[in-house]
């Protein structure tokens, strides 16, 4: 089932940095990530994993606007122009940028990804949506059932949450045999009045599988070793957490979050630790990442001051599959995850070795952020 691929890029890109930060003290508690990148998001999952096609099919040209567009899987229909012109109108709904790193996705053949749609309607809603690649000559119609409205983000190495997001998207399927390259599309909504809003840009990437010299890479299953989160304080100073697999980590910081409105302020400590986590990337571009995670907290019915307070234990077992592309010019790797809902997401990270040890260095959409997450691997 290549064609159902998993992973979805991105649109990542997005909300994932901004969780590494909340969760840094639980390297892999049960709310955390599968490897590798944030462009942006969204998708539906399978356990099949798309590779690079094995046929002698042409490739699809990105620069091939008409081409591209025509093999395209958009849940709307194709129609030949360009789509109507914003409305004049004051009350035509508006379309706004996201969030860090809007207006460019990353995906690969097979996969899918999804453009978030912010937007202000007036109080009308939405009719559907116009998409065109630019200087194809047809355009997309997207009735409202082809918006998807939910989903999640997130995976368990970079650290993002996995987090039940509820905003419309445009969801686009890429054919396995498409060329790696750059292309760039206009998007805008319309109402149910036909007012048509402004028009927004994305430009998407499209990765090759794997990459030149990548063999230090495929050639070992990578076992976790430990992570290491560097961040500067308002002061200046350098602060660094350290979590290692198979070690109990303490957050003293963990507030007891009950379920009424009497939460007392004592605060109770949070356990964690990852108990094994396992990356492989394979040479058809196939990437997983198996893990169990441990926690122990407070049970967050217990609402009353007196003691009594219970402890609950929990594991959490991750399986996550993607595809992978390494550029060795940059030794940056990036790993592509779909989503629950059609879309893909994305992590990249810059690599580093020394033929026994594996370092990963995350790299966050805001590239002016100075704080440091680091995930290193070792030989299984």
């Amino acid at each position: 089932m290549a064609s159902d691929f998993l992973p979805y890029v991105l649109s990542y890109i997005y909300f994932i940095y901004p969780f590494i930060l909340i969760m840094r003290k639980s390297v892999f508690s049960t709310t955390i990530l599968s490897l590798v990148i944030g462009l942006f998001i969204f998708s539906c999952s399978t356990d099949d994993v798309s590779i690079a096609p094995t046929s002698d099919i042409p490739k699809i040209d990105v620069t091939d606007p008409d081409a591209l567009s025509a093999e395209l899987k958009v849940r709307g229909t194709l129609k030949t122009g360009t789509p109507p012109a914003p409305s004049t109108d004051a009350a035509a709904p508006e379309m706004f940028v996201n969030s860090e790193g809007d207006g460019k996705l990353t995906v690969t053949g097979g996969s899918s990804t999804a453009i978030p749609l912010n937007f202000s309607a007036n109080g009308d809603g939405i009719a559907g949506a116009y998409f065109k690649v630019k200087g194809a000559e047809d355009y997309y119609d997207i009735p409202l059932e082809g918006l998807t409205n939910e989903g999640r983000i997130g995976g368990r190495l970079g650290r993002g949450a996995k987090t039940e997001v509820d905003v419309y998207r445009i969801t686009i399927g890429f054919p396995e045999n498409i060329a790696a390259g750059t292309f760039c599309a206009e998007y805008c909504i319309y109402d149910h009045k036909g007012r048509v809003s402004n028009v927004l840009e994305v430009c998407i990437e499209v990765l090759e599988f794997g990459g030149t010299n990548s063999g230090f890479l495929t050639a070992n299953t990578w076992s976790m070793v430990y992570t290491k989160y560097t961040e500067t304080d308002a002061n200046g100073g350098t602060i660094i957490d350290y979590d290692s697999v198979g070690v109990l980590s303490v957050d003293e910081d963990h507030i007891l979050s009950c379920d009424n409105s009497n939460t007392p302020t004592t605060v109770f400590p949070h356990y964690y630790k990852t108990n094994y986590a396992y990356m492989t990337f394979a040479e058809n571009g196939a990437y997983g990442l198996t893990a169990e995670d441990y926690s122990k907290s407070v049970d967050s019915t217990y609402c009353s001051p007196e003691p009594g307070a219970t402890f609950k234990e929990e594991i959490e077992i991750y399986d996550e599959k993607g595809v992978w592309s390494y550029v060795d010019s940059e030794s940056i790797v990036t790993i592509v995850y779909q989503d629950d809902n059609g879309g893909s997401y994305f992590e990249r990270f810059e690599v580093a070795t020394n033929g026994e040890l594996l370092n990963l260095t995350y790299i966050p959409v805001n590239e002016d952020d100075e704080d440091k997450f680091e995930i290193v691997f070792k030989k299984k």
